[in-house]
């Protein structure tokens, strides 16, 4: 990915604090100071989504998400914002269809897995479940075999992991 150059570039990161303080406006304020020419930069794109998808507007993070897999495919984090549109507009088959695809391409990314993991719960496919969680902790460990425990889409899969 190219770098988003100054001040630009500090536009995004002052909409992601904005973000983090769940302050939604001023995050898409800072977000209107980019440059035109850098709208469809994926970090621009990435904070417009955070945007849409903490305010539930998951059909315009969809198409956000969409963006971002298209102008930067080989970044992992476009296809995981895509499947969580996809899922929470109940599409859930499409979510794991589309996380299944990017595992293949991205296959040391732990979330990829996790993710996979609580869609397959969702599709009442426990067996693949506890097959991703179980790769998802492999890559990731503690950390992420501590947040499956804490996780209500997971409850009752880790015992044996």
């Amino acid at each position: 990915m190219l770098p988003l150059e100054q001040p630009d570039s500090a536009w995004v990161d002052a909409a992601q604090g904005w973000c983090e303080l769940q302050q939604f406006d001023e995050a898409s304020a800072e977000l209107e100071k980019v440059d035109p020419a850098h709208s469809s930069h994926p970090l621009v794109l990435e904070a417009r989504w955070q945007i849409s998808a903490n305010l539930g507007a998951w059909a315009k993070a969809l198409d956000q998400a969409l963006a971002v897999t298209k102008v930067e495919p080989n970044w992992p984090n476009g296809w995981i914002y895509l499947a969580n549109s996809l899922a929470m507009v109940e599409l859930t088959q499409e979510a794991y269809d589309t996380l299944k695809s990017a595992q293949q391409k991205f296959p040391e990314q732990e979330i990829i897995c996790y993710d996979l993991a609580c869609l397959c719960e969702n599709l009442d496919r426990r067996d693949e479940a506890r097959k991703w969680i179980q790769k998802a902790i492999d890559l990731g460990g503690e950390e992420i075999r501590l947040r499956a425990i804490s996780d209500p889409d997971l409850e009752g899969l880790i015992g044996n992991c």
